[in-house]
């Protein structure tokens, strides 16, 4: 890459005439100030501190500012990999999550404050291996590492699909309003939005015990749901079809930083197949990609396996695909 261009563009940022194409230039690139020295030779000492603060400050708000414009792409293939964006993504969106959000009250000075106030679904990992995906509209607040507290503990407030390690040592805890949800691990979807009237909680695999600040509401299992009622302070206990209040789940997503196995849950589910990885094609990079939701199925595969080196087989008879490393 040319770094006098870089330089140009990130000029052009500051200036605000970057098109939007340029700040996702920035974005890939935004590591260069790490990892090329020659580039910090080119920059006075005030243009980079500058350009660091300008960009930790509002290079993601003007992105997610575009992203809410009328979307016009969706007509012809967006499944969009950034290569080289995961060491660029987990430092800029790592700033992105520090400034953004202020909204429910800070757990401590450790806690990475996540606000996915966007008009797509995101998918992130968790410190413990963990996969969340975060509805539009929802903001997740966690810690950066879980420690040694003996518990896991994430703060929600909209609605998230959590596929949670098992770990018997320590529990995971999703507080959701005056509603807590425990789990050691399992599959399950959290839907507590501010402005509604109830929280309610739908197990697609595995246990979950759901309780309030004075009592236990009730243990679930698969095709079991609680709803509780805020202001009644009550909840009831039924049987759903759990996929009926998983559907949000189908919407455009944001794959954030994961790997292939962190992804094989959703494309499972979404597509109703099987996804068998072996281990070395398990433990490629890191990715970033957008997934609509009108992609097929081959259409998401070619491209993950692209950008990671790894080819699939896919038995549409048996609805089950095998990935390994070329």
């Amino acid at each position: 890459m040319d770094k006098r261009y870089f330089i140009q563009v990130l000029n052009k940022y500051l200036e605000g005439k970057a098109t939007k194409t340029e700040l996702q230039f920035i974005l890939s690139y935004y590591n260069l100030f790490e990892s090329e020295p020659e580039v910090l030779k080119l920059m006075t000492e005030n243009r980079k501190d500058e350009i660091r603060n300008s960009i930790e400050e509002g290079l993601w708000k003007n992105i997610i500012n575009a992203e809410k414009a009328p979307v016009r792409h969706l007509r012809t293939p967006v499944w969009k990999i950034t290569a080289g964006i995961a060491a660029a993504a987990a430092v800029a969106f790592f700033a992105f999550r520090l400034v953004v959000w202020t909204g429910t009250p800070a757990k401590s000075k450790q806690s990475s404050n996540v606000s996915f106030i966007r008009n797509s679904n995101h998918m992130i990992a968790l410190p413990d291996g963990s996969t969340v995906t975060v509805a539009a509209g929802s903001e997740l607040n966690f810690p950066r590492d879980f420690g040694s507290s003996g518990k896991r503990e994430v703060f929600l407030e909209g609605q998230a699909f959590f596929d949670v390690r098992h770990d018997t040592s320590r529990p995971f805890i999703v507080h959701a309003g005056k509603v807590n949800i425990t789990v050691l691990g399992t599959a399950f979807n959290v839907k507590a939005f501010s402005g509604e009237s109830d929280i309610t909680v739908t197990v697609k695999r595995g246990k979950v015990r759901v309780s309030d600040p004075l009592k236990t509401l009730g243990t679930i299992t698969p095709l079991q749901q609680i709803v509780y009622n805020k202001r009644h302070e009550n909840s009831i206990q039924q049987s759903v079809n759990s996929e009926k209040y998983l559907e949000w789940r189908k919407m455009d997503c944001l794959f954030d930083n994961l790997t292939i196995a962190e992804v094989a849950g959703l494309l499972e589910d979404r597509f109703n197949i099987t996804i068998d990885i072996d281990k070395e094609a398990a433990s490629t990079e890191r990715f970033t990609a957008t997934f609509p939701q009108n992609q097929s199925l081959e259409e998401a595969l070619n491209s993950i396996c692209e950008f990671n080196g790894v080819q699939y087989k896919y038995d549409k008879e048996k609805g089950v695909v095998v990935i390994t490393k070329k």
